[in-house]
């Protein structure tokens, strides 16, 4: 490190220091604008009406008990937003971990503004850290109209953007705080029909960003459970820890300098087109939701309080030990989609634990590969405990491709994204990717970002939490369990689709060592891996293995899966030697930040 690099670090750090133990000075002028200027305007021109756009779905779900429906298709779930927007009859609810300031999120923060215009109440709430950046944006939103507010959840020395050397002096003065985030997903209107799961705001949750794009999943909810999800909201929405754009210190200080302020409306790119008229097509929703949204037998919402000093450590763990819980009762099978399969100590004794009362049970995962992630440091860390997690564990673990097979059924529009690519539409992307690991191709990159689980069948989950030490200790998550042996055996087929032979990989064990030499490097591999920071055992006891064409597609714990697979690495399509080397290495010298990762 130079000497010039830690003068650096040094100066951020008393930077942050002065940073935390101040609090904002709200120039009395822009409270009284925040609160007597805002637009009060209302277009709807129809006397005690909000001009909604009908719609057979909300009338459904305000006039039913428990009902559900799984969200796979990136573009659907942007239409479906776009229709409960246009559809809501008093007020929306959004909490959202990411809320980008991307061609989507403007999007939706322009429908948002318009539904606030017509006369609904909107609150908008998002953490800080990774969201909107653009400070003329956000200080237009803040005087834009008197229904629609916006906080922000934990912002980073009482700002709402973060430069790096805030994001520095974050982690120098104040690592517990700055690293605990809001988590949670919520998009609920009327009270009564909300969108729950592991998608974010920001094109490549939705199928619209021509480099990268997550495949993910949504659960659309309706019934008596909509009034425990609106507690949650209010409880984050009057935390402490939550703050109104217009009292953060840049925002206030951008406002002072700035009197006339006015929200551009949005240039909506024609790729957007469909989506719209889609939202507003009666048939349309009938046909891909209302018919869908299924009665199911029952529906639990977890969620974690907002996280504060002085919370005790059993409420900081709610939706981990509601998961946990429902984990232990398995019999037959424990099937989960996680992006980042980094196992606590914990979720590790629970699964030892079902191994020992139920011999024959079947653990199965579904994850990202290093070709697919988007965060190579997690799966640094998931890699170095690989065979603990197979050998010792007996779980059997499908890592996805980057480019799969059934891409077409993933992504509908994927021909469309080859075409934007070559085109030049590129997504601006506050969270901007590193280099591709894999080759160039056409179309853009996937990697997996949805969490669920299904247990033995008949219970099944859809949330928040990526049931890694990151979701049980440090950041706040929600979800919901449900009761119904259709719907899980839906998810189920699902989930199998994504971990078929043309879609995964299969991490198993090699099948090329002798006894003798499997069980002295084995032994040698344990010892490494257990060390919480040198880990430099330098074979692997697994690898990937790919589908043989032609051949049957097996488990890895069956005796005729070597004659039906093949070898393809331990990093299969990763060309970026400076990405392997990176992820060894983390692996190696930085296990200890496996409960912060």
């Amino acid at each position: 490190m130079t000497k010039h690099y830690r003068h650096l670090l040094l100066f951020a750090a008393i930077l942050g220091l002065q940073a935390c133990s101040t609090q904002p000075k709200i120039t009395p002028e822009i409270e009284q604008r925040f609160q007597h200027d805002r637009s009060r305007a209302i277009t709807c021109k129809i006397a005690e009406e909000t001009c909604s756009l009908p719609s057979s779905l909300l009338k459904l779900a305000e006039n039913s008990g428990h009902r559900a429906q799984i969200i796979e298709n990136g573009e659907q779930s942007l239409i479906l937003r776009l229709h409960m927007i246009r559809a809501t009859k008093r007020s929306i609810d959004l909490q959202y971990f990411i809320f980008s300031g991307d061609a989507s999120g403007r999007l939706l923060m322009h429908e948002l503004l318009l539904a606030a215009k017509r006369g609904i109440k909107v609150r908008v709430l998002f953490d800080q850290l990774f969201s909107i950046q653009d400070i003329t944006y956000l200080a237009a939103l803040v005087l834009a109209h008197n229904n629609l507010d916006i906080r922000l959840y934990n912002p980073t020395f009482h700002q709402a953007s973060t430069g790096k050397a805030e994001f520095v002096s974050g982690v120098a003065c104040c690592f517990f705080r700055f690293n605990q985030r809001m988590h949670n997903k919520v998009f609920q209107i009327d009270n009564s029909l909300t969108l729950l799961g592991g998608r974010n705001i920001s094109d490549r949750y939705f199928d619209m960003d021509s480099s990268y794009n997550f495949k993910d999943r949504d659960i659309l909810v309706s019934g008596p459970t909509a009034a425990e999800i609106t507690k949650s909201f209010e409880s984050y929405w009057h935390s402490e820890l939550v703050k109104p754009v217009h009292r953060l210190r840049d925002v206030n200080e951008f406002l002072v300098a700035n009197q006339a302020l006015q929200a551009q409306i949005p240039e909506i790119e024609p790729r957007f087109d469909k989506l719209l008229s889609s939202s507003a097509d009666s048939s349309y929703i009938h046909d891909n939701f209302t018919l869908n949204l299924k009665p199911v037998d029952n529906i639990e919402y977890f969620w974690d309080l907002p996280r504060k000093k002085s919370t005790p450590i059993k409420d900081r763990t709610r939706a981990t030990d509601v998961i946990f819980a429902h984990l232990r009762a398995a019999e037959t099978e424990v099937f989960i989609q996680t992006p980042y399969m980094v196992l606590s100590r914990n979720l590790q004794k629970i699964y030892k634990r079902l191994g020992k009362q139920h011999p024959e049970i079947r653990i199965r995962y579904s994850t990202n590969s290093l070709a697919s992630t988007d965060a190579w440091t997690a799966y640094a860390l998931y890699h170095k405990k690989k065979k603990r997690y197979v050998h010792k564990l007996g779980i059997e673990i499908h890592e996805l491709m980057p480019f799969p097979g059934d891409i077409d059924l993933f992504i509908p529009r994927y021909k469309t994204l080859i075409a934007e690519k070559a085109s030049g539409i590129r997504s601006d992307q506050f969270i901007v990717m590193l280099v591709s690991p894999t080759s160039d191709r056409p179309g853009p990159r996937t990697g997996l970002h949805s969490k669920s689980i299904v247990i033995d069948k008949r219970l099944l989950m859809i949330g928040s939490h990526n049931l890694d030490p990151r979701s049980e200790g440090f950041n706040t998550e929600n979800g919901v369990f449900i009761q119904d042996k259709a719907m899980a055996l839906q998810l189920h087929q699902y989930m199998l689709r994504d971990i078929s032979g043309a879609n995964s990989w299969v991490v198993a064990a090699r099948d090329n060592l002798t006894p003798v030499i499997s069980d002295i490097g084995g032994v040698f591999e344990d010892i490494s891996a257990t060390l919480p920071i040198f880990d430099i055992w330098p074979f692997s006891y697994t690898t990937a293995w790919q589908i043989r064409p032609g051949a049957k597609d097996v488990s890895p714990l069956d005796p005729a899966f070597y004659d039906n697979y093949y070898s393809v690495g331990r990093f299969p399509e990763v060309e970026m030697t400076r990405r392997q080397i990176l992820t060894l290495a983390v692996g190696s010298f930085f296990g200890f930040l496996g409960p912060i990762m």
